[in-house]
């Protein structure tokens, strides 16, 4: 038997559940305003991640004319073991920043942003980087 009292426990369940996932954006929405996402979860569909011999997870996606840069310290524990796999030994460097096997989906609580302008042979290109503790990834990029 359903009790007023359980119902309503049920509905503040659903409700902390449902408030602890954050919605996706896109690379141009949080490129956009980088500092009202940080320390709040970020998820990410399609961009290209790499593990950088340098020693830390790095992502990127093009954002309406600026680059988008993720800089990781580490693999989140939601991340599959093939996920792992799949990064450590097909997605070294940045050589593979092109490689269409690298695309993720990501998830990652941005602590702090940078906005840089970097040099191109096409000019200056803003570069919007965002720096978290750890990251989350899922193959397939969707």
């Amino acid at each position: 038997m359903i009790t007023p009292r359980l119902a309503l426990w049920v509905s503040a369940m659903l409700l902390l559940v449902t408030s602890a996932f954050a919605s996706s954006l896109t690379p141009s929405e949080l490129a956009a305003a980088p500092h009202s996402h940080l320390k709040k979860e970020v998820r990410l569909n399609r961009v290209t991640c790499i593990d950088d011999p340098k020693g830390s997870i790095v992502c990127v996606a093009q954002a309406r004319g600026k680059l988008l840069k993720i800089d990781a310290v580490s693999i989140g524990g939601m991340t599959t073991p093939d996920t792992v796999q799949r990064l450590t030994e097909y997605c070294q460097g940045t050589a593979n920043l092109a490689n269409n096997d690298c695309s993720f989906s990501v998830s990652f609580i941005p602590q702090s942003a940078e906005r840089v302008l970097a040099e191109t042979d096409e000019g200056s290109l803003p570069v919007v980087t965002l720096f978290a503790q750890e990251i989350d990834l899922a193959r397939g990029g969707q």
